[in-house]
């Protein structure tokens, strides 16, 4: 444990941790251009766990874009990831599952292997 507490890691770590650990504990809903963003990605994910597929048009913006663009500017690969998860836990909140996401893009960035 003692050397966990000493590495530069875990310091980095450790705002980052306590923040997520205040989202999940607390209903918080994004503003401005997250809120965008979770906009796009909750349309992801409910097409995803609905339909089995990544939606290919998106009728919600701008009177009906193709949404390939806006899957690959705004969407981050641990998102990706975390597809399959609300496959099979459909009835857990799309936010934590952003939220988780956010957390795993931080971490890796910490790590550097973004």
């Amino acid at each position: 444990m003692s050397k966990i507490l000493k590495s530069p890691f875990f310091y980095a770590l450790l705002p980052s941790l306590l923040f997520y650990i205040y989202l999940f504990s607390h209903e918080w809903i994004p503003i401005h251009d997250t809120l965008h963003v979770a906009s796009i990605d909750y349309y992801l994910f409910n097409e995803y766990v609905q339909n089995g597929s990544l939606p290919l048009w998106n009728p919600l913006s701008q009177y009906g874009l193709s949404s390939n663009w806006y899957l690959a500017m705004y969407t981050s690969p641990s998102l990706y990831f975390l597809l399959p998860v609300a496959k099979v836990l459909s009835e857990v909140h799309f936010f934590h599952l952003f939220y988780f996401s956010l957390f795993l893009d931080e971490l890796v960035l910490l790590v550097g292997a973004y």
